[in-house]
């Protein structure tokens, strides 16, 4: 046995390389396994350790109406419940100089403060506990921006209307301490309906200080949990009891609190309801009583243009009937002056025939008289002729004045016939006009006709018409007088002359009638009798003429006295209209006043009605009963200890193999090696089990001080690089670093089994040889015809060295997969590694960049009037203010299916959806195809959709900032990777939650100007006394870029373990290489190649092998990095799903850099083959 210890000495001595590369890559292996695997219990443990150390709830109830002495009775008497501790809670506006913090209140029993058994135990950080009253402790977190120091007074400020007497105390206290609490384990801020929506910290107040009258609050701790881990389903199943009974509880409770309120708000509901239906019935009735005056007035009004129309027609016919009795005396004048003429010639005719026989009496004397007589005769004929001729110039006068009225009238008529309005000007110019022609009809249109009245255009129209019908007809009348005494007047002309003639005859025959005198003086008396009948008649149509005249005079003076009665009636209507516009006027106004305090009663009577049914829906049904997975961070820490665990069975698991692997191969060829020594010593009679020992010891010696190494390593290192990674988003103060025997045991049997199965099935099926085949070497592999050198083309192009190359790749199969394999794992590993860089950096450039593109968000105080909070009005005043785009903004929780498990959303409402593209980005993932608010339904993001497993057209359930449950349709699914959001428009919000978005922030985007001077805009924003903060989109990217830094830790760490990995892989596979093919590699350095020649010769397969290798790696690659971005996302951030392209290339530069060093080592390697000891080996 001497012997054979020496021998493994010397043997261990010989191949130290192979050992320490073995011991190396077990411990890597080891160590990634073990402590990756490691990290799951150990974070489990780490808070299972802390929530019993503070004696962590299990159950908590909330009810926002306060808890009764009766509640409490029976919450006492709920089977299960070990302990009760019973809280008030607030959420108040925090003061400190000119910051505000939305903080939430809890009360701290001073007596039991310090008792073991006091639930939710905090953690003094800095100072001390309260003591006494107007001292608080608060936790200092990354939102809280307030600089508060020990000693510091800060103040609280009431919230939605609440009076803060009735809430604490005091409003200002002391702080003295700062505090951790296992309630909010996490970084996630937790919402409330108080200013921005979001608690920046937590505050204890003595319970002393609370003035509300009820509790709100009850922590309970149940009798089966102590010693179960709290992540277990059997710690599900203790509380489950519990919990369904208090939720029995909390309805009966409500139910029984809230009947009263619940009918008194649908009795005020009913009540404002008739009241409103009577208020509009008054509206009603004042309109119809409007609409019934404005009629009124309306048939006053026409009444009175019909009356005056019938009183001027009425004129109108009394004129013309005046006008025809003025014809009818001219007629009778002219009658009369004819008849008399006619007289006046048979007077004459009497005197003359008298005459004649009076100087045919007195002979030659009376001859002169006759003359004389026939003289005066011819004189009053033309007398005569010239009083009718003057008669008839006055008789065509009056007929041209006629025509031209005619005429006038016409054209006037004419032009305003088509006429549709008539101008003051106008109108005044038509007066003019007819006043050329007929002032006595200029003046009656002005007197009857004013501009003011209605329908002006048609009664202009009517009467022009009628008063040319008129004066038409007495044109044409006239003018048949005037022809027919014309007629008359040039007979009497005639006459005249034939008078004259007849005179002449008459003297002529003055002596020759002489004889004819008897006869004359008898037919003379005729004649006088005659004249004399004629002459009464005439006297009687004097007289007649005469009574005609006095008739038409009262005619006149009665029409004259009918115009100005008619005139005085229209005058009286148009003053009685006239009141009735203005009463009607008066009453419009009085209505519309009434109507605006109406619609005002109405708008009240409808706000009432619309926060009646948001009372009824703001009243819970239940309590608030949530379990520990209800506080902030518990649920998602042991989520991602769960991600970490689902990892740890894959990927350190993949790395462990590629590890084992090439353990197998390096003690395989060492077994291969050394065969004619086991020949040599199974020749001198030792068994198989003593040669084989130490080739098992060697193995076990190297797996086990590997195992070891990894163990101490990966324990210690992993699960702290990890959790802290994750101690940037959680606060589990004291981190569980434990050794875990299970996984030490199981890496420790991974590991053995690996590297001394692989050393005892090498040596096996070697020893299992005779003696004398065992001694002599082992024969080479018969050469193959490969399958380029089928392709004649190709292989007759290749030089000596490249065909070797191939034949040499191709011929020891094994080795070349096992080499593939290698560096395919370590590729992978590598561009995972660099594929998580990617992730995270996606993150960034997709949401700041792409998503959302606004440089600055602001929110402002909701709790302040609307007029001051007016953010139109306070961007206005900023110049740096290029857009902006408002929104309401409130935090809700998306419900989970069948589990208490609720998620922060921010529930976002823009005024404009049309208008939001400048400032956010809703896209689909893969395609960007853009999305729309329109229409019913809501838009969620990506991750939210994977958390809670939404579709479109899935429905979404979720709890607003009161606790009121709302259902919704999900119409599409956008691209986002940090928090999760909720996005609806304005209509639907408003019919969904029963109320008008309140725009309580806005999206902004500043000027050039602006932008160089973001922190001088958000500091001049912040001045304005209603703007509770002002968020700029640099800030946010750098802040996450802080937070994700541990992941570069974790990063950097896979890439350096993977390229160790790869490093050693390489190492070892490339000295089996030349190990296998010393005598080769010998015997062509025989025949001459020089040492780059050698070395080239086996680089060009180590570089091919790899390239090979590298390409099967992508593919790995690219499954590992998948598994691992879906596995480590947590609730509220999404990693990027791709792997850029300068990634793939580092990933197969840093494998070709490993690739290429191993190669240079190898190069001092194979100088000193020496070529006579190696070709000796076959002797």
């Amino acid at each position: 046995m001497k012997a054979l210890t020496k021998e493994f000495f010397r043997s261990l001595k010989r191949n130290i390389a192979r050992f320490l590369s073995i011991l190396f890559i077990i411990a890597l292996g080891v160590g990634f396994f073990a402590g990756i695997n490691a990290t799951e219990p150990d974070m489990l443990r780490s808070a299972a350790l802390y929530y019993e150390r503070t004696n962590l709830m299990d159950l908590r109830a909330r009810n926002p109406l306060g808890f009764t002495a009766q509640d409490v009775q029976a919450l006492s008497k709920v089977p299960g419940i070990e302990q009760m501790q019973v809280s008030y809670s607030e959420d108040l506006f925090l003061v400190h100089g000119d910051d505000k913090s939305v903080v939430r209140l809890y009360s701290m029993d001073l007596k039991d403060k310090n008792s073991e058994r006091t639930m939710n135990q905090v953690e003094v950080l800095e100072g001390r506990l309260p003591e006494k009253s107007g001292e608080i402790v608060l936790a200092t977190g990354k939102y809280l921006k307030l600089n508060v120091d020990l000693g510091t007074t800060v103040r609280f400020e009431e919230s939605q209307g609440k009076a803060l007497s009735d809430v604490l105390a005091d409003q200002e206290y002391t702080v003295v301490g700062f505090i951790r609490s296992p309630l909010y384990i996490g970084f996630e801020r937790e919402y409330t309906n108080v200013g921005n929506g979001y608690i920046t910290t937590f505050i204890y107040v003595p319970e002393e200080d609370f003035r509300m009258k009820k509790p709100t609050e009850y922590f309970f701790k149940t009798a089966h949990t102590r010693g179960v881990a709290p992540e277990t389903a059997e710690y599900k199943e203790c509380i489950a009891p519990v919990k369904e009974a208090v939720n029995t509880l909390g309805k009966d409770a409500m139910a029984r609190e809230t009947k009263e309120l619940r009918q008194k708000v649908a009795d005020n509901k009913t009540t404002l309801a008739k009241e409103r239906k009577k208020v509009q019935e008054a509206l009603d009735n004042g309109q119809r009583r409007l609409d019934q005056a404005a009629l009124d007035l309306i048939t006053g009004r026409q009444k009175l243009t019909e009356e005056e129309a019938a009183g001027k027609a009425t004129l109108a016919d009394g004129k013309a009937k005046l006008l025809e009795s003025r014809k009818a005396l001219l007629d009778g004048r002219l009658e009369y002056n004819k008849g008399s003429l006619t007289y006046q010639e048979n007077l004459l005719a009497y005197e003359k025939g008298k005459a004649v026989l009076d100087q045919k009496n007195m002979e030659l004397s009376t001859a002169k008289a006759q003359l004389d007589a026939a003289r005066l005769r011819i004189d009053q004929g033309q007398a005569a002729l010239k009083q009718n001729k003057a008669a008839l110039d006055n008789a065509k006068a009056q007929i041209e004045l006629f025509g031209t009225a005619v005429k006038g009238l016409n054209e006037v008529y004419d032009s305003i016939k088509d006429q549709k309005d008539l101008t003051q000007e106008e109108y005044d110019r038509l007066l003019q006009q007819i006043e050329k022609v007929s002032k006595e009809t200029a003046q009656f249109i002005r007197t009857y006709l004013p501009y003011t009245t209605p329908n002006l255009l048609q009664a202009l129209r009517d009467f022009l018409k009628t008063s040319i019908g008129q004066v038409n007809a007495s044109y044409e009348s006239a003018k048949a007088s005037y022809e027919s005494g014309r007629a008359q007047y040039e007979a009497a002309q005639k006459e005249l002359a034939q008078a004259q003639r007849d005179y002449e005859v008459g003297l002529r025959q003055y002596e020759a009638g002489k004889e004819k005198l008897d006869a004359g003086y008898a037919e003379l008396a005729v004649g006088k009798k005659k004249l004399d009948a004629g002459k009464a008649t005439l006297d009687a149509s004097k007289k007649k003429l005469d009574d005609g005249e006095v008739e038409i005079a009262k005619a006149q003076l009665a029409l004259e006295e009918g115009e100005k009665k008619l005139t005085e009636q229209l005058t009286a209507g148009r003053e009685k209209l006239a009141q009735g516009e203005k009463d009607l006027k008066a009453a419009q106004k009085t209505y519309a006043k009434e109507k605006e305090k109406a619609n005002q009663q109405l708008k009240e009577a409808d706000e009432k009605i619309l926060n009646a049914e948001r009372k009824i829906l703001e009243i819970p049904d239940r309590w608030y009963v949530t379990g520990r997975d209800g506080n902030p961070g518990y649920t998602s820490w042991f989520d991602n200890a769960d991600k970490i665990g689902s990892v740890a069975k894959v990927f350190p698991f993949f790395f462990f193999l590629v590890a084992a692997l090439v353990s197998l191969t390096t003690i395989t060829r060492m077994v291969e090696e050394e065969r004619s020594q086991a020949g040599t010593l199974k020749a001198l009679g030792y068994r198989n089990g003593s040669i084989g020992a130490k080739y098992v010891v060697w193995a076990l010696l190297a797996s086990l001080i590997g195992s070891v190494v990894g163990l101490v390593f990966g324990f210690n290192v992993f699960p702290r690089i990890i959790m802290n990674a994750y101690g940037m988003i959680y606060s589990i103060p004291h981190l569980a670093i434990e050794f875990n025997l299970f996984f030490a045991l199981l890496s420790l049997g991974l590991a053995v089994l690996s590297a001394v199965g692989a050393a005892a099935a090498a040596m096996f099926a070697e020893i299992r040889e005779r003696p004398a085949s065992l001694m002599q070497p082992k024969a080479p592999r018969a050469g193959k015809r490969i399958l380029l050198e089928r392709i004649r083309p190709l292989w007759k192009r290749l030089s000596f060295s490249q065909k070797v190359t191939f034949r040499n790749l191709f011929l020891y199969k094994k080795r070349f997969w096992m080499t593939v394999l290698g560096i395919a794992g370590c590729m992978g590993l590598l561009l995972t590694g660099f594929g998580i860089k990617d992730s995270v950096d996606d993150i960034v450039k997709n949401q700041f960049r792409e998503i959302f593109t606004f440089q600055q968000m602001v929110r402002v105080d909701p709790k302040k009037p609307p007029q001051e909070r007016d953010l139109p009005k306070i961007l206005k005043d900023v110049p740096e203010v290029a857009g902006y785009e408002l929104f309401e903004s409130q935090v809700v929780k998306a419900k989970t299916p069948h589990s208490d498990r609720t998620y922060d959303v921010q529930l976002t409402v823009p005024q404009n959806p049309s208008k939001m593209a400048p400032f956010v980005t809703l896209r689909t993932m893969g395609k960007k195809t853009p999305l729309s608010l329109n229409g019913d339904g809501v838009v969620i993001t990506q991750k939210m959709a994977d958390m809670l497993k939404l579709h479109v057209g899935d429905d979404l359930s979720y709890l607003d900032a009161d606790n009121n449950a709302f259902k919704v349709r999900v119409k599409g699914i956008a691209e986002n990777y940090i928090e999760n959001y909720l996005y609806m428009s304005p209509a639907f919000f408003e019919r969904t939650h029963k109320l008008k978005p309140d725009y309580n922030a806005a999206w902004i985007n500043l000027t050039a100007q602006g932008k160089a001077q973001e922190t001088q805009v958000q500091e001049d924003l912040m001045k304005h006394p209603s703007v509770l903060a002002v968020l700029s989109a640099k800030e946010l990217s750098n802040n996450f870029d802080d937070q994700i830094k541990s992941l570069i830790y974790v990063v950097i760490v896979l890439i350096l373990s993977a390229g160790v990995l790869a490093f050693i892989v390489l190492y070892n596979l490339s000295n089996v290489n030349i190990t296998e093919r010393v005598r080769e590699l010998a015997t062509i350095k025989v025949l001459g190649f020089r040492d780059k020649e050698v070395s080239a010769y086996v680089y060009r397969e180590n570089m091919i092998l790899t390239l090979v290798g590298a390409f099967f790696g992508i593919g790995l690659g690219l499954a590992l990095h998948q598994y691992i971005m879906r596995t480590m996302e947590i609730d509220n951030m999404m990693f990027g799903k791709y792997i850029h392209w300068p990634s793939y290339l580092y990933a197969v530069l840093l494998t070709f850099a490993f690739s290429i060093l191993v190669n240079f080592i190898m190069h001092f390697v194979l100088k000193r083959i020496n070529m006579v000891e190696s070709l000796k080996s076959l002797e």
